[in-house]
Order: structure tokens, then C-alpha cells, then sequence
């Protein structure tokens, strides 16, 4: 069952963030030279490699001979990224990289993609940016792909619902998953960026907090319960709206995006993976959301932001990485690097 006795419980939390990141904030310093840049972009590397090679480990310790396939991609997880090719400034030629989505390294490469093509469609469009977050409660791991589906059908017909289509001109949604370790609990929410006119605050399209979390519940609830949510007309979801339970509201969050926040909810959906188990104990939650995500679109558009994307041919979803195209390859000024297990770092192999 679904965790309504908690309906709070998690529902704006984002994977913990480790403290023992690389410095990295000095990457675009003017001053900065060639071989520091390679520095900083191996150190880069290391930590996520290191990362990655602690959970290949704990999902083959809790995999055992059980989960042959899951094995198997633990053993590719294992090897991504032991063998890379650099060239001065620190820019990826090529890599042998698994592209796996439990992959910290993977994700991390995946994530800084993501966030600047999500920058380049939102510079092609003139408006003001709201960052919407839709919850539900916690759920238990055999729920969880039934409650994505139906969290996927809720949130589209959200979007058609006549204030809400009027007000947003389009908008980015990623899904994420997070997991509450303590109570063994499955979170997935979607974080939305949604382009509205520069005089949404101040005008009668405006949709308050409240409103929007009440249209939320009252359609995630009815789907929830079996109903058929995109056959339903706005009038119908309004007196379900009259209907609402003021201590069963489902929780949100809205506000204006900025910067910063902006430049945050590009990246949740595929940020790197660090969620505080290690061993045997990370092999079930991380199976459980592999399975749970696997062949699911992370990040869909719509509206004017699907648009623009189009336009521009951009995709979101693709797995394409950030290795320079190969009629650009310097062979005279590259450095290639291969992981030493024992070590822990990258041993230079030439210059």
C-alpha cells in the first residue's frame, strides 16, 4: 500500500549530495592553464570511477548467482571508464563508458549534458520560468512501476487541464526516484521547469500554490483509485476538487525559478548516484530503481519547450556522450590514462 499515514515523508527530497567532491570551481578560471585544466578533469574522473567501482562491488556481493543478468551489467558497471582518452584542456576523446543509468560516472556526464542542453532550449525562449515539483506518497518496490505509469498518465492530464494549459506554454518534466533507507520506502516525484509569459506573477493566469496542489490530488487520487483520468473533463475534476480532504492534500512545491534552481532541476533526474549504503545493503535499492526506470523516458517536453527542443534537434533522453567527434581528434596532443584497481587512480600510459 501506498504510505498515506506519512504523506509528507520525503516528498521534496533529493539524493544526498557527497562532501568529497573534486574542486572544480576554478575549471573556467581565465588564468587557468592546459595541464591544470587535465588536472582538475582526471581528479574529476577519479572520484567518480572510485564511486562507481564501490557499487559495482556491492551489487555483485548481493547479487550472487541469483540475478544472471543483473550480474552482468554489475561486471560492465565494474569496467566503465578504466580506460580513457584526454586531450590537454581535459575534453574526452574517447572512453570505454557503460552508459549504465545506475553509473555514477555515467550519470555525471550524462547530467552536465543534460543541464546545458536544457540552458540552450531555454535561451531560445522568451518567457519567465516556474519550478513546479509533483509528489506522491512513498511507496513500497512492488508499487513502484505501477505508481510511475500512473503518476506519467496524471501528470499529462494535469498539463490539459483548462487554468493550467492556459498558464503554461510549455514545460521540461524529469522523473527521479529516491529512496528512504529507513523505512524502505521508494519516492518518485517529478521536478518540472515551465515556461510561462514574463507576466504570469502579476496577471489573471497566475496559479497559486494551493489551487495547484488541489488539482494535483484530485486527479493523481482518482487515478490512483482506478479511474480513467484522460477521459474526465475539467468539470468533472472540479467537483472532485469540492470534494478534497483539506488533511489529505498531496504536497507540491512552486515557486519562481532562478538561476540556480534552474541550473539544479536539470540535472535531478540523472545526477550521480550516492544515496549512503554501501555493501550488500545498496544491491536491492539499486536494483529495485533500475528495473523500475529501465526503457522509461526521464525527461519529456511539452508545449513550447518540445517545440524549441525540436528546432534546435535536440534530445533529452539520448545516451549520446560528450566525446569530441573523432575528424577532431588531435593524435600528436592526447594523453591516455588506464585505471589501476589497486591504486585507486589513473596511471598516465603515454603523452
Amino acid at each position: 500500500m501506498l504510505h498515506a499515514e506519512h504523506p509528507f515523508l520525503d516528498t521534496i527530497e533529493t539524493s544526498c549530495q557527497s562532501t568529497n567532491l573534486p574542486d572544480c570551481s576554478n575549471i573556467n578560471a581565465f588564468q587557468t592553464s592546459e595541464l591544470e585544466k587535465l588536472s582538475i578533469a582526471i581528479g574529476s574522473l577519479t572520484y567518480y570511477k572510485s564511486l562507481t567501482e564501490r557499487i559495482a562491488s556491492s551489487l555483485l556481493l548481493g547479487a550472487g548467482t541469483d540475478d544472471f543478468i543483473f550480474t552482468e551489467r554489475a561486471k560492465k558497471l565494474l569496467f566503465c571508464g578504466s580506460s580513457l582518452t584526454l586531450d590537454k584542456s581535459g575534453s574526452i576523446i574517447s572512453a570505454n563508458f557503460c552508459r549504465l543509468r545506475i553509473c555514477p560516472m555515467c550519470q555525471r556526464r550524462r547530467a552536465l549534458k543534460t543541464g546545458a542542453e536544457v540552458f540552450r532550449i531555454m535561451d531560445n525562449i522568451n518567457s519567465s520560468w516556474v519550478h513546479l515539483v509533483l509528489t506522491v506518497p512513498n511507496c513500497e518496490f512492488h508499487q513502484l512501476s505501477d505508481l510511475l505509469d500512473t503518476m506519467y498518465t496524471a501528470s499529462s492530464r494535469l498539463f490539459r487541464y483548462g487554468p493550467i494549459k492556459k498558464a503554461f506554454n510549455g514545460l521540461f518534466r524529469f522523473t527521479e526516484i529516491t529512496y528512504n533507507y529507513s523505512a524502505d520506502t521508494y519516492h518518485p516525484h517529478f521536478h518540472c521547469l515551465v515556461s510561462v509569459d514574463k507576466s504570469y506573477f502579476t496577471s489573471r493566469k497566475y496559479i497559486k500554490s494551493d489551487t495547484m496542489r488541489r488539482v494535483w490530488t484530485a486527479i493523481i487520487t482518482s487515478a490512483l483509485n482506478g479511474v480513467d483520468i484522460r477521459r474526465k473533463s475539467d468539470a468533472w475534476i472540479d467537483d472532485i476538487i469540492a470534494t478534497l480532504d483539506d488533511d489529505l492534500l498531496f504536497q507540491i512545491h512552486m515557486k519562481k525559478a532562478d538561476n540556480s534552481a534552474v541550473s539544479e532541476v536539470a540535472k535531478y533526474c540523472v545526477k550521480p548516484l550516492d544515496i549512503g549504503l554501501s555493501g550488500s545493503a545498496l544491491y536491492e535499492p539499486l536494483h529495485n530503481i533500475f528495473y523500475a526506470l529501465h526503457g522509461r523516458r526521464l525527461v519529456q517536453t511539452y508545449g513550447v519547450v518540445r517545440d524549441t527542443a525540436r528546432l534546435l534537434k535536440i534530445d533529452l533522453n539520448s545516451d549520446a556522450g560528450d566525446e569530441v567527434e573523432e575528424n577532431r581528434l588531435d593524435r600528436t596532443n592526447v594523453r591516455c590514462y588506464t585505471w589501476n584497481r589497486k591504486k585507486g587512480c589513473y596511471i598516465l600510459l603515454s603523452e
